[in-house]
């Protein structure tokens, strides 16, 4: 269990409905994960966990706490319907002038000297596409390889063509977004997707 543990396993492992594979393997990466020991330390008071000892927490319960926690710890956006007058990433569509009735999802974070925005669109109940521009200066980067993983599989890279690329049809989860130029990793972004919004990680 190599990356952070998902709100689920969390709210499973405090509601002790864990298998003891599973069991062994959430230990085993609290021991070694610092942000998720924060994640459970904060979920343990919310929940006053020595009551719990004795009477487990119900699991709807316990999935809200952490919902809570996820939303306080980091950043989080909700989906918006009605697009910002400057709202950064345009996507063609909007370029030319058509107005978006799609829930869309836009932020922007700096990875090394690299200008990175996101845009997120809801293309149904259960898919989304990411529409990635990468900036260095104001003008498009070049030689960028942008890698995009899903947690549980699912593996996508390519090479940016001009200032923007899409990834199209992708389920909610957990992604990491790698950032290539000329061989040399400048970073990543992460952040978990879902039909509340999205919550970087």
């Amino acid at each position: 269990m190599n990356s952070c543990l998902d709100t689920i396993t969390l709210a499973r492992y405090i509601g002790r409905t864990l298998s003891d594979k599973e069991k062994d393997e959430t230990e085993r990466h609290l021991s070694e994960c610092r942000s998720c020991r924060e994640e459970f330390a904060m979920a343990s008071v919310l929940l006053k966990d020595d009551a719990a000892e004795k009477s487990p927490a119900p699991m709807e319960q316990l999935q809200s706490v952490f919902q809570t926690i996820k939303k306080k710890a980091a950043q989080f956006y909700e989906w918006i319907t009605v697009l910002p007058y400057e709202s950064g990433l345009q996507p063609a569509f909007v370029r030319s002038g058509e107005k978006s009735v799609s829930p869309q999802i836009r932020f922007r974070k700096d990875v090394s000297d690299l200008r990175t925005e996101f845009l997120i669109e809801k293309t149904n109940e259960r898919a989304i596409s990411i529409e990635i521009g990468i900036f260095k200066n104001s003008i498009g980067a070049k030689n960028i390889r942008i890698t995009l993983l899903k947690e549980g599989g699912g593996v996508v890279s390519r090479l940016l063509k001009g200032d923007h690329e899409l990834f199209e049809n992708l389920p909610f989860g957990i992604y990491r977004v790698n950032l290539i130029q000329n061989s040399e990793e400048k970073g990543n972004v992460c952040f978990e997707i879902d039909e509340t919004g999205l919550t970087e990680r």
